[in-house]
């Protein structure tokens, strides 16, 4: 079953206060990026997600939120471009896809739990809400996020064709979650560079 938790628990800081300022916004957009993105619940959660439903939790997201994760994937994606280690770009280049996509799920208030296979998870729960362009979006990512976890937590060093593949797979997936972003809710367009 889903929790539908007011809080996320944990030490979390008051994303209300530091959202907005983190935000340039004129004054009359700080009350209404408050209120919650558009979509809000999706009840039934679509049938493709029903295998990680139990990894699955809502919760109320507002726009600041789902706008400063976007403004997370643009510092990553920016990171990926610039000329560090291939280490550090590959894991930009994913980080900057994968928290997009918890944007995504963030317009349809779920959020996957960690644990292990949590990323996969996040993948899958988007193409799960059969968003156009990411129907593919768990295999498209599957190569990039194993070159990933190796070069985080084995002993292979990434190569730079290992982030080329990422950069040409984050330069594929953020306009077309950028676009979703949009389209789910209007509002949020203007705050996602």
């Amino acid at each position: 079953m889903i929790s539908r938790k007011a809080g996320r628990g944990g030490s979390r800081r008051d994303t209300a206060a530091q959202g907005v300022n983190a935000l340039p916004l004129p004054p009359n957009d700080a009350a209404r990026l408050q209120t919650p993105v558009a979509p809000g619940w999706v009840e039934p959660l679509p049938a493709r997600v029903e295998w990680i439903r139990d990894r699955l939790e809502r919760v109320a997201f507002s726009r600041v939120e789902v706008a400063n994760k976007w403004r997370k994937v643009k510092a990553k994606a920016d990171d990926a471009a610039q000329n560090v280690s291939a280490d550090t770009a590959l894991g930009a280049a994913y980080d900057a896809g994968r928290i997009a996509c918890e944007a995504v799920l963030a317009c349809h208030h779920v959020r996957v739990r960690s644990g292990h296979g949590h990323h996969e998870r996040v993948f899958s729960a988007v193409a799960a809400f059969e968003i156009a362009g990411c129907a593919n979006l768990v295999a498209d990512s599957e190569e990039v996020r194993i070159a990933r976890h190796e070069s985080e937590y084995g002993s292979e060093l990434a190569t730079d064709e290992d982030v080329r593949h990422a950069r040409a797979w984050m330069d594929r997936s953020l306009p077309v979650l950028r676009s979703a972003l949009a389209n789910l809710d209007p509002e949020l367009a203007p705050y996602l560079p």
